[in-house]
């Protein structure tokens, strides 16, 4: 939200939001209304928003306190929610993309957008997800899991309500050469990994180290926003 008002802050790789509650309530008024009006999918930027969460290094897109505490709890939003391109983490110090769509997925998003075609990038990121999710069920936690399930639902909801009301036809996903190639493997499994008692490890113990994920990543521990006010959008100007 507020992309145009934003400003480059020293000792942040993002842009920053730098707005108190009551503007940036005025600011999300219109994200409000479209959900009120039942818009099927939002996208979240790479700009970090004080105000909600004070964590200058973590972006919306990565921010559980604005994409699951506002969006999904307050505002009752449960359509899609994807994040903007992911390729720019490609710039940004101490984080690569593949971990950058963990932890969006992680605070809430249900997909994110990776504009880089390149075969082993895209690869390297479906590798990142699948060690996520491997390490979420050998701790005994499923909330990443039944998190991803849920924004499974989600995405196909939409699909079909894109076919069904504008008769877009998707191409559905590219050829591999075998499915665990094609990181199909990691998302078919979701189910059946929480049922299993022995969980699978992975093949290559160097898959976390060129997935870019150096240590397991967790969910944010707290998803509250900092401020301790609704942010309740106020109504629109009255017609002159």
């Amino acid at each position: 939200p507020g992309f145009g008002m934003t400003e480059r802050v020293s000792g942040s790789p993002y842009p920053v939001l730098k707005r108190e509650t009551k503007e940036l309530a005025e600011v999300m008024y219109p994200f409000n209304e479209a959900i009120n009006q039942e818009i099927p999918g939002l996208m979240v930027a790479h700009i970090a928003v004080p105000v909600i969460d004070d964590a200058k290094d973590r972006p919306a897109s990565m921010s559980s306190a604005l994409i699951t505490t506002i969006l999904r709890d307050r505002w009752g939003f449960d359509g899609v929610v994807v994040t903007d391109d992911v390729g720019f983490f490609e710039n940004v110090p101490g984080i690569n993309p593949s971990e950058a769509v963990v932890r969006s997925l992680m605070a809430g998003c249900d997909a994110a957008i990776y504009l880089n075609t390149d075969r082993a990038a895209i690869m390297t990121v479906c590798d990142a997800l699948r060690t996520a999710v491997t390490n979420d069920v050998r701790n005994g936690d499923s909330l990443f899991v039944d998190q991803l399930l849920k924004s499974a639902a989600r995405l196909d909801a939409l699909t079909q309500k894109l076919q069904v009301e504008h008769r877009l036809k998707g191409q559905g996903l590219p050829e591999f050469d075998t499915a665990a190639d094609s990181g199909k493997a990691a998302t078919d499994s979701l189910e059946t990994q929480t049922e299993e008692t022995d969980v699978p490890t992975p093949s290559d113990d160097s898959s976390a180290e060129e997935s870019g994920t150096h240590e397991p990543l967790t969910p944010q521990s707290s998803s509250t926003p900092v401020v301790d006010e609704e942010l309740t959008p106020p109504a629109p100007p009255a017609a002159p």
